[in-house]
């Protein structure tokens, strides 16, 4: 996240209590947090205050989510753990997303911790 371009669009898919949102709008970039839970997106919400930076929420299912077409510069998922099919469907949903030449980085577990990152084209 460090090595992006200052103001960049990025959501973040599975993004709990905002953590690595809040992190991006310190660093000057415009953030959205997407998650199923309205606790957590709460909790985001009241951590942004206290660092006094703004994030967006949007309290969604990954299963029903419309994705905007074409709206953001990176969607950024860390460890956020889905089950077949949603997993691919979200993949493909979270690419839908994505400006021409954004990208996806997914931090994932396999027997290691993984990163992906994947640019549009």
């Amino acid at each position: 996240m460090d090595k992006l371009e200052n103001q960049s669009k990025i959501l973040f898919l599975g993004e709990g209590e905002g953590r690595n949102a809040i992190y991006a709008a310190l660093k000057g970039h415009e953030a959205t947090a997407l998650d199923a839970s309205s606790i957590g997106l709460e909790k985001a919400k009241q951590l942004s205050k206290e660092y006094h930076v703004e994030i967006k929420t949007i309290h969604t299912d990954l299963a029903q989510w419309q994705p905007p077409i074409e709206q953001y510069d990176v969607m950024m998922s860390s460890y956020m753990h889905l089950m077949e099919p949603l997993r691919t469907v979200a993949f493909h949903k979270a690419m839908e997303v994505l400006k021409e030449g954004g990208g996806i980085c997914w931090r994932v577990f396999f027997s290691r911790t993984v990163t992906v990152y994947i640019r549009r084209t």
